[in-house]
């Protein structure tokens, strides 16, 4: 057991060290310093959970890595994604927990130097900066100053939340055909603004303003799946009798095993990095050991036994490009044994006589069993998983002849994300 453990933590740490370099792809791009050089290079694509304040970039594949950031850089992009802007201003703390949220309708205001990324671009353009506070909107007219959209919750003294949507006011204020009926219905979302800011433009007879689609990592910070696991389990069963002390080492099996799992991702260590899941597997196997016992018979030990597993526990993913990753996962599990026996079947022999069998139940389990296991898998993008898992040693049977009993199981699965 424990050299199986060693074995797959050894094997995630090669894996690991191994594709550290390769953690992110660089793709083209450029960046535009102070003094209005603009470089065109190969920009390391973090996908970032928060608005960057530093970037790596190269030159090219070969040379080596460097380093821009919002003090040295004007704007930058990568890709197809829209372009990121440097802006000074004051920003409102806009507390994305209700229990941060204050009982003033005035935000708190701060002063920031930091890179806003493009929503919309246009004779109107939309921007948005992210940290862990919450999402602040800003917004341009014809390429003037960038200015955050002022916007808070509030509770009241009886507990009811109202809004500071002064955000709409600055639109009414700063556009002439802000003054719209889309005006009131438009919430502090980004669905929502994008709405109003594609109105905007065309009001104004600019119909070739470009609205940049969401990638998946900018996407909600809490996101849950859902997948479906299906697999083999090798069991190795194992008994020891106390007079006359004996160890009986059952023959392994592979069985099927096969369950569902839904996984819950949180915003705090970034984008799909950590998450905990809630599992439910099941598979059903049969153990046994045949032994001359005397010239006169046989014996043989069969287990029998079925077993719903349900696992939570967390897990955690190295990425390794865009599109794969390597993860390492813990969990806590309960065991509940259905039908599990364990019977002795005696062949007796007697000459001149036709053999015959008797059979005889010795053990069963009631209990549930608590435990513990630990995985090493790959992803492709996130939608087809293989995963190899171990469980802790186990004791199976409560009533037996007995003195102990141990399972020890090591599977591999293959996954697949539904949502």
């Amino acid at each position: 057991m424990y050299k199986r453990l060693l074995f797959l933590i050894l094997t995630f740490i090669l894996l690991a060290t191994s594709s550290t370099i390769a953690q992110f792809t660089y793709e083209t791009g450029y960046f535009i310093d102070v003094q209005g050089n603009k470089v065109s290079c190969l920009i390391e694509n973090r996908r970032w959970l928060y608005s960057p304040k530093e970037v790596n970039y190269k030159l090219s594949e070969d040379s080596e890595i460097q380093k821009f950031t919002v003090e040295n850089c004007q704007e930058f992009r990568i890709g197809n994604e829209g372009t990121f802007k440097r802006v000074k201003a004051s920003f409102p703390i806009t507390q994305s927990k209700l229990k941060k949220r204050e009982n003033t309708p005035q935000p708190e205001m701060v002063q920031l130097e930091v890179f806003v990324q493009t929503i919309v671009e246009g004779a109107a353009s939309l921007f948005w900066y992210v940290d862990d506070n919450g999402i602040v909107y800003s917004y341009s007219k014809e390429d003037g100053p960038i200015t955050p959209l002022i916007y808070k919750k509030y509770v009241l003294e009886d507990q009811q939340v109202r809004e500071n949507s002064m955000y709409k006011t600055q639109l009414i204020r700063d556009f002439t055909c802000g003054n719209a009926p889309i005006i009131q219905k438009t919430k502090y979302q980004r669905k929502s603004l994008i709405q109003y800011f594609e109105y905007l433009n065309t009001c104004f007879g600019n119909n070739n303003f470009i609205v940049y689609e969401r990638r998946a990592k900018q996407k909600a910070n809490f996101f849950i799946g859902f997948k479906v696991w299906a697999g083999l389990e090798q069991n190795q069963y194992e008994a020891r009798t106390r007079n006359p002390e004996r160890i009986f080492e059952f023959e392994n099996t592979i069985s099927s095993k096969f369950g569902g799992e839904i996984e819950a991702f949180f915003p705090y260590f970034g984008y799909k990095k950590v998450s905990l899941f809630l599992s439910g597997q099941f598979s059903q196997t049969d153990n046994s050991i045949v032994f001359p016992e005397s010239v006169i018979g046989d014996n043989a030990y069969n287990a029998d036994y079925s077993i719903f597993e349900l696992q939570i526990g967390a897990r955690y993913y190295l990425d390794l490009s865009a599109k794969s990753s390597l993860f390492v996962e813990g969990a806590l599990a309960t065991d509940f044994f259905g039908n599990s026996t364990i019977s002795a079947d005696r062949t007796i022999r007697i000459i001149l006589e036709e053999d015959r069998m008797e059979t005889q139940e010795i053990g069963t389990s009631y209990k549930n069993r608590l435990g513990g296991s630990f995985g090493l898998g790959y992803s492709f993008n996130r939608r087809f998983y293989l995963r190899a898992a171990i469980r802790t040693n186990q004791v199976v049977l409560d009533e037996t002849i007995f003195f102990e009993d141990t399972l020890s199981r090591m599977s591999v699965s293959l996954g697949y994300s539904l949502f």
